[in-house]
């Protein structure tokens, strides 16, 4: 081993660089050594002091590895190289490999794209990019490529290699037409584009990369539903492009009408042809005939075929141009096709002798159809029928194809009639008495006889005959006869024109009836006058052709063949005097039976029962429980407590069979918001009602805030709160609310969200608002006036539906979760009750038109704040109230003395009578006031 601690001192006062050189070459010398154990080259002692004694001399090879370099003599090779090099064929140098290229850093750079670096003998003194090769036109490479064959086809091109004089040589030709090449795989060949797909000539040599540059040419479109197969555009369309895109219509490109010879078209200019059904128009009017055109369909339009014409379709100036229709007929409109469409119109027939255009139907004859029939059809089987020419054709003007006029015709059985003291006799040839069809009919048009009368001017069949029974002449009553010249027809026409006198009969009015003394006449039965005697309920005082006349309405008379009016002295059952002494049904809850004399009025039924419908006729109806009465059945009716009602609609007991009051619907939400970082608090107050209650109406919240927009109502604590409790914190709205419905004589209660504390309120003295009955709060609203609250219908009318929204908009009719109040959601059935009808007096949103009355004007004036107070002018109680409900912000009014007679109001302040409290709405304010329906107050 080479002993290197004795040379320690001698190293550490050798130079820094000297000590690394000698240090390198001790580990050349060790790793020259052949390996023995433990890793380490054993070497003799001889080789040891003679490799002291030789000078290690550096390997001159640029990035050879220093344990690959060797000097053979004079020489130096290499045989292992660093940096990605590899030593040449003769190993006296470190060349970069084939694909690569030197680098500055003595490394190797990768061979660009598009180009190839076969390995150099040298890198020494050598451009880098001398050592690059381009890969010929139109062909590509990846990075590193190292001969030509790295060279590829680029897309559009196809790929060849061949050789040339010994040298490897790539060429890429550009597709031809109507192929591709997606390159990149020396494709020796580009692909054909599919059958009938092209490439368009315009584009760029090369661009042929993918299938997507075959399209359909034109003249063709892909086929709907298909992107593989081509259709030819159809007839009516063109196409000039290449490209998916789809056919144009010719009614798109020139106008409607025109249309190509053929499939296929590829220009606008193809669209040359007329559709069947169209015609030209050149300089405003349809181009009847070629002569001074020129062919050319530019600037012209088309209309429909005129009137009276056929257009066949081609091209204009042969067969393209309308024809009029054979014999003078007519089209029934514009845009015939084909001579099919040639008729006759209705009153006009087409002779047999096809020499002979079409001609009228003559008098006494008619024709409802377009046909081509050689006749028209007669009026009638026999007799002078006549008709007239009362239809009309419209006529098409040749050039707009609007209307240029009518053609007056016999062109429906209405055109035919009879004449004055004529009848029509309906011979029946149907089944059951009735036509079959119009073509079985047999009318006889006759001169009505004598002891009859027909018809006093003409008379026009209809134009359907199914279940007509004629004309029939009218018979004068048994034992009348016929006369006077005044009431007959002297003569009539015939068919034919001729004027024929009329020998008897053919008279024209009832009035040639005459009578016999002592009969009488009833004009409105089928058959005419007859004599008929009055029947109960009528009269008649004499024998004066008249019919008898019908007792006043409700009234009837003891027997048939009464002579005066007097004898009208009873009512029909059902009815009774009215409120004005006139006759009148029995309103709903009342009865009358037979016979009852002219005056009575109805019987009222039992206290508490109606009637299922107005008109009855006996106490046996009076089966259902009134308005505001409930019960199991009618003998146990019972008026409605509160919180229910029963309306005077008895639909609902009569559909259900139950004659229990109705529940008061639920459904009024409350909403507030104290802050916005909290969900809105919505209230649903249960419902009460007065005693009673007849209708929804009256169905209102037991508690309500103050107004809908106004949220809280300055109001003092008075002399009297202890009595109430005292101001307590709660956790919850409900349970302050709670408090107040406990106590009778609180009347409003404010709960504070921000110290979640709650306030009762009550106005008056303690012997007036703790009364409990409706007279001892009358007799002090008459003494010393009170205080009136706005209260709120129970649930939602059809004006007051919820808006929706939180914080102070009120009423928001939705529920949220308040985290200071985890009650239960509102009821399933929670929702606007369509059958709460509001007062006419109350305004959209603006309260139920019910108030909540305390007595004691005084004692409620010094319990309010007085900014809370504003002034108004009425002077009644009435005028007060309404001046509240119309005003939004109104909760409720105070007022004067109260004289129930005249609704007049004393004053409560000086100069004052009445005053209006409003609400507060400040956004953010923690506190929300309810008031108190109160029952007593509102019977």
């Amino acid at each position: 081993m080479i002993q290197l601690e004795s040379k320690t001192a001698a190293h550490l006062a050798l130079p820094q660089q000297q000590l690394k050189t000698n240090l390198a070459l001790v580990l050349v010398l060790l790793l020259a050594l052949p390996l023995g154990l433990n890793g380490f080259r054993p070497i003799s002692n001889a080789t040891a002091a003679a490799a002291a004694q030789t000078p290690v001399k550096k390997c001159p090879i640029s990035n050879c590895i220093p344990s690959a370099c060797k000097l053979t003599g004079s020489s130096w090779s290499c045989s292992a190289c660093s940096f990605q090099r590899l030593p040449n064929a003769k190993r006296n140098e470190c060349v970069c490999p084939a694909g690569k290229i030197p680098s500055d850093d003595r490394r190797c750079a990768t061979c660009p794209a598009d180009s190839y670096c076969p390995a150099a003998a040298t890198n020494i003194n050598i451009d880098p990019a001398a050592l690059i090769r381009p890969c010929p036109a139109n062909t590509l490479s990846a990075q590193g490529a190292s001969k030509l064959s790295d060279c590829v086809n680029a897309p559009g091109y196809s790929y060849k290699f061949s050789t040339q004089g010994g040298k490897a040589a790539v060429t890429a030709l550009p597709c031809p037409a109507d192929s591709y090449c997606v390159g990149l795989a020396k494709q020796p060949q580009c692909t054909p584009c599919s059958r009938g797909f092209k490439t368009d000539p315009a584009d760029e040599p090369g661009s042929a990369t993918s299938p997507a540059v075959c399209v359909p040419p034109p003249g063709y479109q892909l086929t709907p539903g298909s992107s593989r197969t081509l259709m030819p555009c159809p007839s009516g369309s063109f196409k000039g492009s290449y490209g998916t895109g789809n056919c144009t219509s010719c009614q798109a490109a020139v106008g409607k009408g025109f249309t190509t010879a053929a499939e296929g078209a590829e220009s606008e200019e193809e669209c040359r042809e007329l559709l069947p059904g169209y015609a030209l128009l050149w300089q405003g009017r349809v181009l009847l005939d070629a002569a001074g055109w020129d062919g050319s369909t530019a600037g012209l339009s088309t209309k429909l075929c005129p009137q009276g014409y056929v257009c066949l379709g081609g091209p204009p100036a042969a067969y393209g141009l309308p024809q009029p229709c054979p014999r003078a007929m007519l089209t029934v409109g514009e845009g015939a096709d084909s001579t099919a469409a040639c008729l006759t119109p209705p009153g006009w027939f087409l002779p047999q002798d096809t020499s002979l255009a079409m001609q009228e139907c003559p008098s006494g004859t008619w024709k409802k159809d377009w046909d081509r029939a050689s006749s028209c059809s007669p009026c009638g089987n026999s007799g002078p029928w006549l008709s007239e020419k009362s239809v009309q054709v419209q006529l098409l003007n040749l050039d707009t194809g609007g209307p240029s006029g009518t053609l007056d015709v016999r062109g429906a059985r209405r055109c035919c009639y009879i004449q004055p003291g004529m009848g029509v006799l309906a011979n029946d040839t149907g089944e059951g008495g009735f036509w079959v069809s119009d073509a079985q009919m047999l009318l006889d048009a006759i001169v009505c006889p004598p002891a009859t009368y027909g018809i006093a001017g003409n008379r026009y069949l209809p134009d359907g005959l199914i279940e007509f029974k004629g004309f029939a002449c009218v018979a004068c009553a048994p034992g009348m006869i016929t006369a006077g010249e005044q009431y007959r027809a002297a003569a009539y026409v015939s068919s034919s024109g001729e004027v024929v006198a009329v020998s008897e009969g053919g008279f024209v009015d009832g009035k040639a009836c005459t009578n016999r003394p002592g009969w009488g006449f009833n004009t409105n039965t089928f058959s005419g006058n007859e004599s008929t005697e009055c029947a109960a309920g009528s009269y008649n005082a004499a024998n004066n052709l008249q019919p008898c006349t019908s007792c006043p309405m409700g009234t009837t008379t003891y027997a048939a063949a009464s002579t005066t009016a007097a004898d009208c002295a009873i009512y029909l059952p059902g009815w009774g005097a009215g409120s004005n002494g006139e006759a009148a049904k029995c309103p709903q809850g009342s009865f009358a039976g037979a016979k009852v004399t002219v005056g009575t009025k109805c019987t009222a039924c039992p206290e508490g029962t109606t009637t299922p419908a107005a008109g009855a006729t006996s106490p046996s109806q009076c089966s259902l429980c009134g308005p505001g009465y409930g019960g199991p059945d009618k003998s146990s009716c019972t008026k409605c407590s509160g919180g229910f009602f029963q309306p005077a609609d008895t639909s609902q007991q009569i559909l259900t069979g139950s004659m229990q009051c109705m529940l008061c619907p639920t459904g009024r939400a409350f909403s507030y918001s104290y802050t916005p970082e909290l969900p809105a608090d919505v209230y649903y107050p249960p419902a009460t009602s007065v005693i009673g209650a007849s209708s929804s109406e009256q169905c209102l919240s037991d508690f309500a805030q103050t107004v809908d927009g106004a949220f809280f109502l300055e109001l003092r604590l008075n002399e009297e709160y202890a009595a109430l409790g005292t101001n307590t914190s709660v956790y919850t709205l409900r349970e302050c609310i709670q408090a107040c419905r406990e106590q009778g004589a609180c009347a409003a209660a404010t709960f504070n969200y921000e110290s979640r504390s709650c306030s009762l309120w009550k106005p008056g003295s303690s012997s007036s608002s703790s009364s409990s009955s409706s007279s001892s709060d009358a007799a002090t609203l008459a003494a010393a006036g009170g205080i009136a609250f706005k209260t709120w219908m129970s649930t939602y009318g059809p004006d007051d539906k919820p808006s929706g929204g939180g914080g102070n908009s009120g009423g928001g009719g939705y529920y949220d979760y308040n985290p200071y109040d985890p009650s239960p959601p509102p009821p399933t059935d929670y929702g606007i009750v369509g059958n709460a009808v509001k007062k006419p007096l109350t305004p959209q949103s603006l309260g139920s038109g019910y108030f909540t009355f305390w007595p004691n004007a005084t004692a409620a004036l010094a319990s309010i704040a007085p900014g809370v107070l504003q002034q108004s002018a009425a002077d009644s109680l009435s005028g007060c109230l309404a001046a509240c409900t119309m005003d939004s912000l109104c909760s409720g009014a105070l007022f004067g003395a109260y004289d129930a007679a005249s609704g007049a109001i004393a004053e409560v302040a000086p100069g004052v009578k009445c005053l209006r409290l409003k609400g507060s709405a400040v956004e953010g304010d923690p506190r929300r006031t309810f008031v108190k329906a109160k029952d007593v107050a509102l019977r």
